[in-house]
């Protein structure tokens, strides 16, 4: 994939990544900083996305997503923060070795959205997913940076999906990712439903001690940082 290049499903459409039978499919991101799209693959409908399937190499400098944007559409956000139709199940695959100031690896929100444009495509009609969210089961989302600064969630960002989106990792290797602080998985602001369950989360790395109120694996590993 080019540079500047990402991968949009906008909203009432679907996109399958990868397949149930093993095979593969990998998607790269060529070398070299990206200041204008915000991610690799930016989901305002649905996505399902399998193991064999590999995103990686997205260096942006961008501000929210590097691998994997799940996003609210501007209509979502006038409507009220928090509210989010989009769906996003990955089982299996890997997210690794992208780069952002936030959300390096996965990053949801129904409070901040990223704007994009469908390539060679009219928007579809607009209709709420029977499971919004983000879902995460048997993956490896690993070797990801945000901001060693001032960054948070190097492999997974979530923030304000309001009821009935949800997120949910089961069975994930979250490893060897960077951050200034929530490295490893980080919920951000108010209303999110988290549940995490089987997961290994090791080998992360925070460049700061979080002042905010973290659970679950101190500074390296998984933070609920609150809202000021």
């Amino acid at each position: 994939m080019g540079v500047y290049g990402s991968i949009q499903v906008t909203k009432g459409a679907e996109l399958t990544l990868g397949s149930t039978d093993g095979n593969v499919l990998n998607i790269r991101s060529a070398e070299g900083m990206n200041n204008d799209a915000p991610d690799m693959l930016n989901i305002e409908g649905t996505c399902n996305m399998y193991s064999g399937m590999t995103l990686s190499g997205r260096e942006g400098s961008n501000y929210f997503g590097g691998g994997v944007a799940v996003a609210a559409s501007y209509e979502e956000i006038s409507g009220g923060l928090g509210n989010l139709k989009s769906s996003v199940e990955i089982l299996g695959g890997k997210v690794e070795e992208n780069q952002a100031k936030n959300g390096a690896g996965v990053f949801a929100s129904a409070y901040y959205y990223a704007f994009a444009n469908a390539i060679c495509a009219d928007t579809p009609a607009a209709g709420a997913s029977k499971k919004p969210g983000l879902y995460v089961k048997n993956a490896q989302i690993s070797d990801n940076t945000a901001g060693t600064s001032d960054g948070m969630g190097g492999g997974v960002l979530v923030s304000m999906l309001k009821s009935p989106a949800a997120a949910s990792i089961e069975t994930t290797n979250v490893k060897e990712n960077k951050a200034a602080t929530g490295v490893g998985i980080a919920s951000y602001g108010y209303y999110t439903n988290m549940n995490i369950k089987g997961c290994t989360v090791t080998e992360n790395t925070a460049n700061k001690f979080s002042v905010h109120r973290a659970r679950e694996g101190g500074a390296q590993g998984i933070h609920r940082l609150c809202q000021h």
